[in-house]
């Protein structure tokens, strides 16, 4: 390349041979080592890695050709080389570092959005050592002190005069988005050339097949969600006037004269461990739970992604009409916007938010200020001395909930999420307490998994014990009172479904629809200390939950929130993966008789969150929810 090779367009010092031939091989060999670097990473295996690029020739051609330009892009931005290359493989080796981690803890891959939860992302980081092996280790080490001794020896250095630098980063910029957005670029028949494919509904076989570079590079584009078509005012006031003639005109309104304390509790990763019908444990370790079980809520995550239930359940909103990865707290809610904390706010209660982590994360300090909370207890307001495994207990989360019951006169909203069962579920993290641990027999697993399924069982058997607490207190309380439980999600508990697999739970080879539901499936309680409510819920979306839960306790939602229940009842799983109608039929994509209602769903979620809320006066307004004689 003249870019490097001409005397017009460098100054340097030394043997111009060797000077070029170094320069040349960080400018255009230097790229093609770091992808296999990459890959090598996120495949663990040198094999596979040879073999997706034997295999995957067009994929592989193109995770180079953007190694070449972010280098390049480096390259034009520093002014030398050397430093420049030196620059890119630290970035590109820590993203790769960072993907790795994202998808062993939380099984997704680093999306461009990630970026804008970057404090997130550096507390996987910290699991580093538990997957850099020594062959890595030793190739990495190589690759930097041989960068360091390049570096170092000035005489080698080639300086970019500015006027080729400004030229070369505007090709390698533009170059790099007519790839990221080429859908709409030149660049698309070129890309259709080469049968490249974005797998979006499956990003980890995406990753697997297109390679990391080149799948986050062509996520870029989803990280904007596009409008419905023929988005205006129009369209939302004929979407208007189809959910008004859909839920029809005879909506009953008998407000309750004395407002039931509600508390919603959401139990991180609090799932059923009994499902594992081939593993026999000790004893029950949910029995208070099964006691009171009402049915089962089917997230739209697995193993993590905690802010995109809570999301559905304090919204109504629905992750299906997103990109799959997006995390709506960190990428779209940056203003108040209708929500179910809001309603029960202008109904006169105290909204509280309770969560023993730090308040920045997710960035729960603000959204939660948008969604109409009046106060937000995070991890500052608990005793820290008082943790149990990595995190604090459940137990103190539930005393705080009995706590503000006992100290708030006005009727009370609480929102409670809980951490001490998050993963990893290391053996002997309960060590203090292993005479109550061991609850799971021999079930033909292996010992490590074996140690982590008993790691887990102390947690939900924690959990259940700390909600036998708070019922024992609300059963004796005088003020009506609902309790609302459910898990976030399942546990991750191994890379690909490890321990789901061997105990034949589900078979991640070949999903099916029923996998699918058992793996998004977490059991839901919805217990009250005036009514019966055990059997009031079997299975439903979170996108649905609260406008349920709100009917039980007679308080009138505004029309929007009439449509979900109503909408509910007909079809009670809309996730993006899998709908079920009442008749417990399940389905890969909505039907076609309720397409029409999903239509009108996603043109009011797209309006009040990123169009010009044409919808929110008639839809969300709290008095619309009351008839007048």
């Amino acid at each position: 390349m003249k870019l490097v090779l001409n005397q017009d367009i460098v100054s340097y010092n030394g043997s111009n041979r060797l000077k070029k031939f170094l320069n040349a091989g960080m400018v255009m060999i230097w790229p093609a080592l770091i992808v296999f670097v990459i890959e090598w990473m996120q495949r663990n295996n040198y094999k596979s890695t040879v073999d997706w690029m034997m295999q995957n020739g067009s994929e592989a051609f193109f995770n180079y050709l953007l190694s070449f330009l972010l280098n390049l892009l480096m390259i034009a931005v520093t002014g030398y080389i050397h430093i420049g290359s030196f620059i890119y493989s630290v970035l590109a080796l820590l993203f790769s570092i960072i993907n790795v981690n994202k998808m062993k803890f939380l099984g997704e891959p680093f999306y461009p959005w990630d970026f804008l939860m970057a404090r997130n992302i550096l507390n996987l980081l910290r699991y580093l050592y538990e997957y850099m092996d020594l062959m890595k280790s030793v190739l990495l080490v190589f690759l930097f002190v041989l960068f360091y001794f390049i570096v170092r020896n000035r005489k080698f250095s080639i300086h970019i005069r500015w006027v080729y630098r400004v030229i070369v980063g505007i090709i390698s910029a533009s170059a790099i988005f007519s790839i990221a957005f080429y859908e709409y670029t030149p660049v698309k028949s070129v890309i259709d050339a080469f049968n490249i494919e974005r797998i979006m509904w499956e990003q980890k076989s995406n990753y697997e097949k297109n390679g990391m570079l080149l799948s986050f590079i062509l996520n870029t584009e989803f990280a904007f969600v596009k409008a419905p078509e023929g988005y205006g005012e129009a369209l939302v006031a004929e979407t208007v006037n189809e959910i008004i003639q859909y839920i029809g005109n005879d909506q009953k309104v008998t407000q309750s004269m004395e407002k039931p304390d509600i508390i919603l509790i959401m139990d991180e990763a609090f799932w059923d461990p009994t499902s594992f019908n081939t593993i026999l444990f000790e004893n029950d370790p949910i029995p208070t739970i099964r006691q009171y079980q009402s049915g089962s809520m089917l997230s739209p995550t697995f193993g993590g992604s905690t802010a995109n239930v809570e999301f559905e359940v304090l919204t109504g909103f629905n992750n299906a009409f997103f990109n799959r990865g997006s995390i709506p707290y960190q990428q779209y809610i940056h203003k108040p916007i209708p929500s179910l904390v809001s309603i029960l706010k202008d109904y006169g209660y105290m909204t509280t938010a309770i969560h023993p982590y730090y308040n920045w994360y997710y960035r729960r300090e603000k959204v939660y200020i948008y969604l109409g909370f009046h106060q937000f207890i995070h991890l500052e307001n608990f005793d820290k001395s008082n943790v149990k495994g990595h995190f604090i207990s459940d137990e103190q989360v539930f005393q705080k909930i009995i706590e503000h019951l006992q100290t708030n006169s006005d009727p009370s909203f609480i929102f409670a999420i809980t951490m001490q069962n998050h993963g990893p579920y290391e053996k002997n993290r309960y060590e203090d307490e292993m005479a109550n641990s061991i609850q799971v027999l021999d079930g033909n697993i292996p010992d490590d998994s074996l140690d982590m399924l008993n790691t887990y069982t102390q947690g939900v058997m924690d959990a259940d014990r700390s909600f036998r607490i708070l019922e024992d207190y609300v059963s004796n309380r005088p003020k009506p009172t609902i309790i609302v439980f459910f898990g976030d999600h399942l546990p991750y508990l191994g890379e690909n479904y490890a321990l789901y697999s061997q105990a034949g739970f589900i078979d991640p080879e070949n999903w099916t629809l029923e996998d699918i539901k058992k793996i998004r499936s977490v059991p839901l309680v919805i217990y009250s200390n005036y009514m019966d409510m055990k059997d009031t819920v079997t299975e439903v979306s979170p996108s649905f939950l609260f406008s349920k839960i709100l009917k039980m306790a007679d308080i009138k939602v505004p029309v929007y929130y009439q449509f979900l229940e109503q909408l509910s009842n007909e079809l009670p799983v809309f996730l993006k993966d899998l709908v079920m109608d009442v008749q417990g039929s399940l389905y890969e994509q909505v039907p076609e008789e309720f397409s029409n209602l999903i239509d009108a769903y996603r043109v009011i979620q797209y309006d009040i969150l990123f169009g010009r809320q044409y919808s929110k006066n008639i839809l969300f307004d709290l008095f619309s929810a009351f008839e007048t004689e």
